[in-house]
């Protein structure tokens, strides 16, 4: 298979992480915590780095770059951000993290990089996020409530029994300093 065939595939790498880093800006943008603003500017910047990566390999197999445009549903998630606060749209983004965490192992033109251990770490510390959010996050949620998004559904759990069963559940979710995580640390083996 020649490079020119996996153009596709490059362009929809590409579009991932163009996607990535509008949420990532729109997050950091949004949050009133600077640790955690910074934390999300590293990972749009790490995914900068792996625009310029995929735009490279499209030079390199003969297409044209197209104009870095988010997708409907970045600009959509990435408006919720700012609008309501980043943790409305933390969930979201870290399942889909999650599901691509390994998208670059098995693809040859990463082997070499960072670009796969950047992607595992960002699942990393995004999941650390969803489940201890710095600065305390209080909700009150029944136990059928599920969190709907379009694309993605995250069940709010329960962690302990609290009260009746059909009595409002109140999370309170702490993360402590020492959990802030920067993504300039990223270990080597990550």
């Amino acid at each position: 298979m020649s490079e020119r065939d996996e153009i596709p595939r490059y362009l929809e790498n590409w579009q991932d992480e163009v996607d990535s880093a509008a949420e990532y800006r729109a997050m950091a943008a949004a949050e009133a915590d600077p640790r955690l603003a910074r934390v999300y500017a590293n990972l749009a910047a790490m995914e900068e780095a792996h625009i310029a990566f995929w735009e490279d390999r499209l030079r390199k197999a003969g297409a044209s770059v197209p104009r870095r445009r988010p997708s409907w549903r970045s600009r959509v998630l990435g408006w919720i951000a700012r609008r309501f606060g980043p943790e409305l749209v933390l969930p979201t983004i870290a399942a889909k993290e999650e599901v691509d965490q390994n998208a670059y192992v098995k693809q040859p033109e990463t082997a070499g990089t960072r670009m796969p251990a950047h992607e595992r770490w960002h699942a990393k510390v995004l999941k650390e996020l969803v489940t201890s959010q710095p600065r305390g996050l209080e909700a009150v949620v029944h136990p059928e409530d599920v969190q709907t998004h379009d694309l993605v559904r995250v069940p709010l759990t329960r962690p302990e029994p609290v009260g009746e069963v059909d009595e409002p559940i109140r999370l309170h979710l702490e993360h402590g300093p020492h959990h802030v995580l920067e993504l300039g640390d990223v270990p080597a083996d990550h």
